[in-house]
């Protein structure tokens, strides 16, 4: 899904699965951070000048994963953002229970095994 607003509360309640944050204004990374889902990952690519604050509340309790990558200029990255959007391509991700996690190895080692695999430790997430 592709979210373009100028403030969350216009994003009508829908978070974003992942966020790539091309920027080095501030503010947009708070911005950034409220429209991704818990359990998202949050992807800093834009270089300010100044620290990035993040509050601990988007590591600890709503587990949104940041990373970081120089993925090229800004311009492909611009061509890049819009092949996924165009093309809607996916992630496809299984999670497996932490019981089952046999069960994932054996479908990891299946030749036609497709996308990530992920265990869950707890069960609520």
């Amino acid at each position: 899904m592709l979210l373009r607003s100028s403030s969350p509360t216009n994003c009508k309640g829908k978070q974003a699965d992942a966020t790539i944050m091309c920027t080095d204004v501030i503010p947009a990374y708070e911005f950034g951070l409220a429209i991704t889902k818990n359990h998202g990952l949050f992807m800093v690519v834009g270089q300010p000048n100044d620290p990035i604050p993040i509050h601990y509340n988007h590591l600890i309790f709503r587990d949104i994963t940041v990373k970081g990558s120089l993925l090229s200029d800004a311009r492909t990255t611009k061509q890049m953002c819009e092949l996924v959007a165009k093309h809607k391509i996916q992630v496809k991700t299984i999670a497996y229970p932490l019981e089952e996690v046999e069960k994932m190895r054996e479908d990891y080692a299946k030749p036609e095994h497709q996308g990530k695999m992920v265990v869950r430790v707890n069960g609520d997430l």
